[in-house]
């Protein structure tokens, strides 16, 4: 009996050693993707700056392939001018990458992995150290400009909230000259 259970011992523990990686094995190179939100495919700004190379809006998904451990500088549009009347404006950013956990199992059982994505915020502009594949996400949103002008000899409305009197201080605060 003592025999059979030092035997099944070295196996249970030969096996786990096979089960458990051998350390931390790092690809040499990751894939980053960049992505945005919020903008339409048809526009051809620059979104991103992402390592000295420029991504334009209708390129995206875009990936790259980066070595590991680089630390890859980005900047990200602000604002991505369409024309006259139409931007878009960065909301915010987001980093993802995917963690993998691994709990070892009783053997004949193999361990089990979870793979989970962890999500961080970004700033507009700044580094990322590239240890893993990953992706950089922003969230655009569209501004629109309207232009409009006033002709002279309009009347002040009597029913604008707060009476006339709050109505012209409001359109001289705005640079207009109104006349008693």
């Amino acid at each position: 009996m003592g025999k059979r259970f030092l035997l099944f011992s070295v196996i249970a523990f030969l096996t786990l050693l096979i089960l458990l990686p051998a350390g931390n094995v790092r690809a040499e190179t990751n894939v980053v993707t960049i992505n945005a939100t919020g903008i339409d495919s048809g526009i051809s700004g620059i979104v991103i700056n992402f390592n000295g190379n420029n991504v334009l809006a209708n390129q995206l998904p875009r990936t790259f392939n980066v070595a590991n451990g680089t630390n890859a500088a980005y900047t990200w549009q602000e604002y991505i001018n369409v024309n006259s009347s139409l931007r878009y404006a960065f909301i915010n950013a987001t980093k993802t990458v995917l963690t993998t956990t691994c709990f070892p199992a009783i053997p004949p059982a193999l361990p089990i992995c979870l793979t989970l994505p962890f999500t961080s915020p970004m700033n507009v502009s700044g580094t990322v150290q590239v240890t893993t594949n990953m992706t950089l996400a922003a969230n655009y949103k569209a501004q629109y400009s309207v232009q409009f002008s006033a002709q002279s000899g309009g009347v002040i409305n009597e029913k604008y909230p707060g009476g006339a009197e709050a109505q012209k201080k409001v359109l001289e605060g705005e640079g207009h000259t109104v006349a008693a």
